[in-house]
């Protein structure tokens, strides 16, 4: 092979030029030059200084890989048909990226952290080699940069360590303190418990003048995001018998290689019905492969072997074995998951039948399983129902995609069981916000529920903060409070602060009541026991709340209990001050968004081209 290629040297090296020189004139007749002309330089600028245009197609070309990457690793068959549809959400996620890449090397100069070349990039690989426990490390470089792939994995290393420069600067200047540490063991572990009286107006309707005030105060609760109506359907990628072959392989060899079982302690009846035999195997004996649900809370399918260790007999049960005795076994087992022909018999599947998919009514297929179906109301910015790709969003909002019906969308996962594949078609879309008239809230009904439930909260808040007061006036605690008033007393069970805000991130005006208030999340973890506190607001009613009962956790002494859970502390802090950072960094720079500017620009160079260039003499 060498010897051919020395031997055709001169025509490889004519190739070479040749192509070079067909690139040059590729280059000049498709307008690229363009990026040189005069009022087309920038496509953003940072406090004074511009952004090239070729840095913004950088950053598009870096976001669409890398989604890319992300999207076959797990498995999609077709990344490029649904990247098709993001096309304006990559551009926005790259525009962002491009500006806060500047930003954080502007804050690496300010603070003297120079980018790293090719000398530091050396050492940092020497560094590794020595940790690695290398003798020689001169040597181990050497070799190193003898291999095939060096120069790819040398710059591999340098993007790695420029990506984590700014993290650590901001780590290294933020450190979590013993006090943080102490909150978080409170907020998570610490016991709480409480009770609380509630407090609900009833105010009077309100007549049309107020609905006219209510409604002209409050334009952004009648005002709606551009949105969009698809109908969808969800078509599971079940396995075939090939993939439970795979499964039944893998968990057998899970038995032979040792690997540590699960035990599993479970009645004879249901250990009967979970592996779908009439009798048990003998004590001691590894069972034949069987498929059932996962034993590890997944809701996809696995292949299962057991080995039963000992079987307790109910007492008085019968001699030949009660559906009652304990039975006591080792448990091995693999997902069931579906590989390529399946995925791929399944995409050929929703292709032929994606018409009856989405004719409307009940999508039916006699080789398809519909896991769901149905129509999506979506806004901008907002919440997609679990397992509904980003995609949705961009396929039904981004006018870059014109055909109503979208490509064939990808779930990893579709509600915690088997991937799947969705279709959808858009119904109707809006692409403007649009505030809502007066007379069409008023006629619907909508101002008029929204005005009143909005009063009644702030009633129900007065009223819960006459009463505070006058409990903290007179002195007295919530029960005589309540009993001289004649008022219900509501106790929680025992919560952690942390409950409370997890809750509170799904129920953020507290529809569910005092555990789903962030303030009182705080206010479970510092306020003083029996000591009236409030009010909170629990969508339209408000409470006032007392700490009845709150168990001190000391400090745990023993390291190896204490050093995990700093880590994690500083794990999060360490997040939240790097993104603070980064916001603050936003917020004190001067950022111009030049794209629209850049491209009508180049529009206008479009329509009147300058004349193009002479051609070299000769041509």
């Amino acid at each position: 092979m060498l010897t051919w290629f020395r031997d055709n040297a001169k025509i490889f090296l004519i190739v070479i030029i040749v192509t070079f020189v067909l690139l040059i004139f590729v280059d000049w007749g498709t307008g690229r030059h363009r990026r040189h002309l005069p009022g087309l330089s920038a496509i953003a600028r940072i406090d004074g200084k511009d952004i090239p245009p070729e840095e913004f197609d950088a950053s598009i070309s870096s976001v669409y890989s890398r989604i890319e990457n992300q999207m076959r690793a797990v498995g999609h068959p077709s990344p490029e048909r649904e990247l098709s549809v993001m096309y304006g959400m990559i551009r926005e996620a790259a525009f962002n990226e491009m500006i806060d890449s500047r930003l954080r090397e502007g804050y690496l100069r300010s603070i003297g952290w120079d980018t790293p070349d090719g000398a530091t990039g050396e050492a940092y690989i020497k560094v590794i080699f020595e940790m690695m426990g290398s003798t020689d490390v001169e040597t181990s470089w050497r070799q190193f940069t003898g291999m095939p792939g060096f120069r790819e994995q040398f710059n591999q290393n340098m993007s790695m360590m420029r990506s984590a420069m700014f993290p650590a600067a901001g780590r290294m200047q933020n450190i979590a303190s013993r006090a943080e540490l102490a909150y978080r063991i409170a907020a998570s572990y610490m016991p709480v418990t409480a009770r609380f009286i509630a407090f609900q107006s009833s105010p009077p309707i309100p007549d049309d003048q107020q609905l006219r005030s209510f409604y002209d105060s409050h334009p952004e609760l009648f005002t709606y995001p551009p949105n969009a109506r698809v109908r969808y359907a969800v078509v599971a990628i079940q396995p075939d018998s090939s993939d439970m072959a795979v499964a039944a392989a893998a968990v057998d060899s899970m038995t032979m290689s040792q690997v540590p079982p699960d035990t599993i302690v479970l009645t004879r009846g249901n250990m009967l019905a979970f592996a779908s035999v009439e009798s048990l195997p003998p004590v001691g004996t590894l069972s034949d492969n069987f498929i059932g649900q996962s034993m590890h809370g997944s809701g996809i399918p696995a292949s299962h072997r057991v080995i039963v260790m000992s079987v307790s007999p109910i007492a008085g049960g019968p001699r030949s074995g009660s559906p009652e005795d304990t039975v006591r076994v080792l448990h091995w087992e693999y997902p069931v998951l579906p590989g390529r022909s399946a995925l791929y018999r399944t995409l050929q599947g929703v292709e032929d039948g994606m018409e009856s998919l989405l004719a409307g009514g009940i999508p039916w297929s006699d080789s398809l399983m519909v896991l769901d179906w149905g129509e999506l109301h979506i806004e901008e910015n907002g919440f997609l129902p679990e397992g509904i790709p980003i995609s949705m969003s961009a396929f039904a909002l981004d006018t870059a995609w014109v055909d109503s019906i979208g490509p064939i969308l990808f779930s990893t996962s579709y509600r915690g069981g088997y991937p799947a594949l969705i279709v959808a078609k858009r119904l109707a879309r809006t692409l403007d916000s649009r505030l809502v008239p007066y007379e069409e809230v008023a006629a619907s009904g909508e101002l008029l529920m929204t005005a009143y439930s909005s009063i009644a909260a702030e009633s129900s808040m007065a009223m819960a903060g006459r009463a505070l007061d006058e409990m903290m006036a007179t002195g007295v605690s919530l029960g005589i409070y309540a009993e001289a008033e004649s008022l219900l007393i509501g106790t929680t069970p025992e919560f952690t602060a942390a409950d409370i805000r997890a809750a509170a991130q799904m129920d953020p005006e507290s529809y569910g009541g005092l555990l789903s208030n962030r303030e009182f999340a705080l206010a479970a973890l510092t306020a003083p026991i029996l000591t009236p506190i409030g009010p909170f607001k629990t969508g339209a009613t408000a409470m006032i709340a007392e700490i009845t009962s709150r168990t001190e956790l000391p400090m745990p002494a023993d390291p190896a209990v204490l050093a995990p859970m700093y880590l994690s502390v500083e794990s999060d802090h360490g997040a939240s001050s790097v993104g603070a950072l980064m916001e603050m960094l936003r917020s004190v720079s001067s950022v111009e968004d030049l794209r629209d500017e850049f491209e009508q620009a180049l529009r206008e160079s479009r329509a009147n081209p300058a004349p193009a260039p002479a051609l070299p003499a000769g041509y």
